[in-house]
């Protein structure tokens, strides 16, 4: 079952602002995106199917390259990420979508160049 709490006062579609005791440490938490990947990470291994977990399990191969312990990711997560904030977008799920991907491929992209 996914979690689709909604925090009082949550960011981009409804992203969780929990924390979690297993913090990014180093370079890689000063990174932009690197809350939505720390709460991803932090959600799978809780076993928790969050918009944050969902984002990182599109991604785990590349973000495990980049040096982020991801556990293991969520089937299908695409279409289940996209599923879950057109229930709560409506109309502006795509554009959510892309915003949550762009935020992802910015914090890889960081990553990469830090690692290199």
């Amino acid at each position: 079952m996914i979690d689709r709490r909604r925090p009082p006062g949550a960011g981009i579609s409804g992203c969780s602002e929990a924390t979690y005791p297993q913090r990014m440490d180093g370079p890689l938490a000063q990174l932009p995106g690197a809350d939505l990947v720390e709460r991803g990470v932090g959600d799978l291994t809780a076993g928790r199917r969050s918009l944050e977990a969902l984002l990182v399990s599109r991604a785990t191969i590349r973000l495990r390259s980049c040096g982020v312990p991801v556990p293991e990711p969520l089937p299908d997560a695409d279409r289940e990420l996209y599923r879950l904030l057109a229930e709560r977008e409506r109309t502006g799920a795509h554009a959510a979508y892309n915003a949550l991907t762009r935020r992802l491929v910015s914090f890889m992209h960081a990553a990469e160049h830090h690692a290199s």
